[in-house]
């Protein structure tokens, strides 16, 4: 619970988690489908690597700033993180599978499209507040 409540007073830095990672994934949508025939493209490979490597370290950053960093050889030994990661990987990862696939009957393509964008908006917060969650719970 305390975990919950420290997650909670970053809402910020839940909001800001959230569009790092949908920058990340257009950014690796982006490289996969460059293509690689000159030496050009393998310099625009690179360099987009090195963006997406930037942005994770930003985005590990931002956690260990706001709520510490984990120490994984304490944290491994608490049976508490591991049902904190059960839970993550159910909440984080199963559920926003689940709300992804999921298409209602909708009557237009527009309320299709805006169907779509709210489920992967609510989708990328449930995985990015779930291992925020679990980060907090390894570092109370």
């Amino acid at each position: 619970m305390i975990a919950f409540r420290r997650l909670l007073s970053q809402k910020l830095l839940w909001i800001e988690e959230t569009a790092l990672m949908g920058a990340i994934l257009g950014s690796i949508y982006v490289w996969l489908g460059l293509p690689v025939a000159t030496t050009l493209n393998l310099v625009e490979h690179a360099l987009l690597i090195l963006l997406i490597l930037g942005l994770l370290w930003v985005s590990i950053w931002l956690a260990n700033r706001a709520f510490g960093r984990v120490q994984f050889g304490k944290v491994l030994k608490l049976p508490a993180f591991w049902i904190s990661a059960v839970i993550t990987l159910v909440v984080g990862f199963v559920l926003p599978y689940y709300l992804i696939w999921w298409i209602p009957d909708l009557g237009s393509m527009t309320a299709q499209a805006v169907s779509a964008a709210i489920r992967f908006l609510i989708a990328g917060l449930l995985f990015t507040g779930a291992m925020l969650w679990l980060h907090c719970t390894a570092t109370t």
